[in-house]
């Protein structure tokens, strides 16, 4: 099922699964127009500073978010019945870029742990 967010910002997309003969949520993706995620600022070297460094907690979700402001997308997995395994924000950089950043479970809350980059 796939929703467009109010005043054109985007949409979300939430996939189901069958289990034992219900619906249950398996994926909810969110893409947001550019005009929703402000203007790129940072390059890859910036994101790669937020990564962790040896046993360091990463930076949670929201305050991420808060930090760097709006994903250009994101994206939530549950595999397996009643847990998320990851979460995944999706930023364009200044160098032409986009850098995906890993989020996992650590004690309830959701904290950066990788990064990925690929080309715009």
């Amino acid at each position: 099922m796939t929703y467009k967010l109010i005043g054109e910002k985007g949409a979300i997309t939430l996939r189901f699964r069958d289990v034992e003969g219900r619906a249950e949520l398996s994926s909810v993706y969110v893409r947001l127009f550019r005009n929703a995620w402000g203007p790129v600022t940072k390059s890859v070297d910036d994101y790669r500073t937020l990564i962790p460094q040896d046993k360091q907690d990463g930076l949670e979700v929201k305050q991420t978010i808060a930090e760097l402001g709006m994903p250009k997308s994101i994206y939530a997995h549950k595999p397996v019945k009643g847990k998320v395994d990851s979460l995944l924000l999706e930023y364009s950089t200044t160098d032409n870029m986009t850098v995906s950043l890993f989020f996992y479970e650590v004690n309830g809350l959701y904290r950066l742990k990788s990064m990925m980059t690929s080309t715009v």
